[in-house]
């Protein structure tokens, strides 16, 4: 992946911090869209980074400004773009709570993110992959955008609007030379914020650590994920549970 140049949302934490270091690890160019800068973040930055160039700051759920900064990077490295994954996500509530509960502030903190931030991703890189007549959107889902549950409703609602989107897109991409992926957990992922919401001393067994997600990111981005478009690839199915290290 040497010759491979991704721009990535949400690489600050969990899911996204693990592909990133899994891109990274391979040899692949990854700029970083984050809130947060790198000394703040939960774990090292990847080996061999450089934040000086490739550290976007930003904030999806602020809109315009997202957009310029992502623009900014782009139009110097946007020729060279091979991918754009989406990893990004608010669950803007400590807590499941009934949706009766669910505040406007939440629902807009939770679509500006998980759905409106998918757009913003996608829409400014996505010229720069049709020029170059190929490309790859991957974006991290959830089982709720596909069946979603109680105590929940806001979360899964975002996240199915993203799905949606990913849907049509990839449908659009047909024989664009672009393949779009959603990338699925089959269990829930230990993640900075999910230990947020879970008690002390919650017991992490049948969770799976977000490094599962580096492997199949890395296959993805070799070959653009070539006879995938459209389609929905599983992750940590045969993938060993967190271990002590990985719990509170």
């Amino acid at each position: 992946m040497s010759n491979k140049t991704i721009l990535l949302t949400g690489g600050s934490s969990g899911i996204g911090h693990a592909m990133a270091v899994g891109l990274a690890a391979g040899g692949a160019r990854v700029a970083i869209v984050s809130r947060r800068p790198p000394g703040q973040w939960e774990e090292a930055a990847p080996d061999g980074w450089n934040p000086g160039t490739d550290w976007i700051r930003a904030d999806l759920a602020e809109g315009v400004h997202a957009v310029q900064a992502m623009e900014q990077w782009l139009s110097t490295h946007g020729n060279r773009l091979d991918a754009v994954v989406a990893s990004a996500v608010d669950y803007a509530s400590p807590s499941r709570h009934p949706f009766e509960e669910t505040t406007l502030e939440e629902w807009d903190a939770l679509f500006n993110v998980n759905a409106r931030g998918v757009f913003l991703a996608v829409r400014a890189t996505l010229p720069h992959l049709l020029k170059r007549g190929r490309g790859l959107v991957a974006g991290v889902t959830s089982d709720v955008a596909f069946s979603p549950g109680p105590l929940r409703v806001g979360y899964a609602a975002s996240k199915a609007a993203a799905r949606a989107l990913f849907e049509g897109l990839a449908a659009e991409m047909v024989g664009r030379g672009v393949n779009v992926v959603q990338l699925l957990p089959t269990r829930q992922v230990v993640t900075p914020g999910l230990r947020l919401r879970r008690p002390p001393f919650f017991d992490f067994a049948g969770y799976i650590p977000p490094s599962a997600f580096a492997d199949p990111i890395c296959r993805l981005v070799c070959d653009l994920g070539a006879g995938l478009n459209g389609r929905v690839v599983e992750v940590g199915r045969h993938v060993a549970a967190a271990n002590d290290g990985d719990t509170p």
